[in-house]
């Protein structure tokens, strides 16, 4: 899987839009049950993969109807959906969706992330938006942090995130400015090391001491600090 992503959630109001925290989630019981929907066959395979790694117990499925069944069938907790094919009708999937299973967290995953789009899952039911370009770490925190909560609302301009610091404690180095920037455009660590000619683990120091500064637990959650305090850096 590729590098970091955004997580954009319900927020309390319903015309609110709000990203999620994923650094201060709480962790899911074993019994939980994921329902994975995806047309993208690798994709679902690495999805699966990952979050049978983090002990979560999973159901896969390509077909749109097979998933509405599996929805009626049985209890599931958190339900992941791919929009990315354009033969799936995935505004009226998610309609029969949320009434066949009102309980179930709905999280829309795809490769893109238009405003209008993202907005329109929200209206329809999802609990978050995620997009694919995602460590495999923060998509196991997505869908715990679906279960539960903590959210931040966005507005057009910067925001002050409870519970986060909008100004850091020290200012960032020009070095954490650098990583925090190729952080957002998608670099993994590894591609981050690369492009600013430095070992690995000299990534992750810097992150660890960025995360400190700003009040953050996650890259999800420091990109979304980047995003929402940008005029104010340089």
């Amino acid at each position: 899987m590729e590098a970091p992503w955004a997580v954009i959630g319900q927020g309390m109001g319903r015309n609110d839009v709000s990203l999620l925290d994923v650094g201060s989630c709480g962790h899911m019981r074993r019994t939980q049950h994921i329902l994975v929907l995806d047309h993208e066959p690798v994709w679902l395979k690495a999805l699966k993969s990952t979050l049978e790694a983090a002990e979560l117990k999973i159901t896969t499925t390509s077909s749109a109807s097979g998933a509405l069944k599996l929805l009626r069938e049985r209890r599931f907790a958190v339900a992941m959906i791919g929009i990315d094919s354009d033969r799936f009708d995935w505004q009226g999937f998610l309609q029969r969706a949320k009434l066949r299973a009102p309980a179930c967290k709905l999280i829309v995953v795809s490769h893109q992330d238009p405003l209008a789009t993202v907005g329109r899952a929200l209206e329809l039911g999802a609990d978050a938006y995620v997009v694919k370009r995602a460590e495999p770490e923060d998509l196991v925190f997505a869908v715990r942090q679906a279960l539960s909560p903590a959210v931040y609302q966005v507005t057009g301009g910067p925001v002050r995130l409870p519970g986060r610091r909008t100004t850091p404690q020290q200012p960032l180095t020009r070095r954490e400015h650098e990583i925090l920037r190729l952080v957002a455009e998608g670099c993994s660590n590894a591609e981050i090391a690369a492009r600013l000619a430095i070992k690995e683990p000299t990534v992750k120091s810097h992150l660890w001491r960025l995360y400190r500064k700003i009040g953050v637990r996650s890259r999800t959650a420091a990109v979304a600090w980047g995003n929402a305090t940008r005029s104010e850096l340089p």
